[in-house]
């Protein structure tokens, strides 16, 4: 799930704007990244109320102007199976790797879709795939609650032994 506070009108944001704005906002947020590309942001940082009330487009030029490795992987592993939705990818891709859709529920009921790719042999790039770019908006259908135990354990002590 998506932060409710995540941006002030998330209607207004593309598929890939808003992929470009969860990306930031875990660089920010997680990694503690530097984004340092607006005029108007104190000290030429971008803080996390920064990206919450930027435009699409500035969002899109910051997330070009900037570097997001690591957060690019984890916020895209950090997404739920969406098993009922076909992929979309180019069919290249799908001929060398596994490809399997992910989403991020949004706080307004919709869903933010994109093709994962994996496997590729020894030599494939499935990080390669610009996720980002081709995300895409899916409505959520169903939703199913399920209870989940979780056991916690601990050592027994044994008994001192008793003599005849």
């Amino acid at each position: 799930m998506v932060k409710e506070n995540i941006h002030n009108s998330l209607s207004t944001l593309t598929a890939s704007q808003l992929a470009k704005l969860l990306v930031m906002h875990h660089g920010i947020d997680v990694f503690g990244y530097k984004y340092g590309s607006l005029r108007d942001a104190p000290n030429g940082l971008v803080t996390l109320e920064d990206l919450a009330l930027m435009s699409g487009e500035a969002l899109d030029k910051l997330y070009d102007e900037s570097s997001h490795d690591d957060a690019v992987n984890e916020v895209r592993y950090s997404a739920v199976d969406a098993p009922s939705i076909n992929s979309w990818c180019h069919y290249s891709w799908e001929r060398n790797y596994d490809v399997d859709v992910k989403a991020f529920i949004l706080p307004d009921g919709r869903a933010l879709a994109f093709c994962e790719m994996s496997g590729g042999g020894r030599h494939g790039e499935p990080n390669s795939y610009p996720w980002v770019e081709e995300a895409k908006f899916i409505k959520v259908s169903d939703v199913e609650e399920r209870v989940i135990k979780t056991y916690k354990f601990e050592e027994i002590q044994e008994a001192p032994e008793v003599s005849p």
